[in-house]
């Protein structure tokens, strides 16, 4: 299932996981300013977040599988203000 939304980038950041493996997460706050969110990406899209500042509107494609606890981001388009 694939879901889309508007939001405003916090933070992107990277770490290891449990196997070692690098791991690439990007943090969010929705659109009401309510709650922030954490994503896992692939590392392509976590290098468009190289640069970007905080607080920049985005509207976040993300797929949803039913079943799994995690949402994957799968694209990304930066908003001007």
């Amino acid at each position: 299932m694939t879901l889309s939304g508007k939001c405003r980038f916090i933070l992107a950041s990277t770490f290891k996981g449990k196997k070692k493996q690098d791991l690439y997460a990007c943090k969010f706050l929705d659109e009401d300013g309510d709650e922030f969110f954490t994503l896992f990406t692939s590392e392509e899209l976590y290098t468009e977040f190289e640069g970007v500042a905080k607080r920049t509107p985005v509207v976040l494609t993300m797929e949803l599988t039913p079943g799994k606890t995690f949402v994957k981001l799968v694209n990304v388009e930066f908003l001007s203000e």
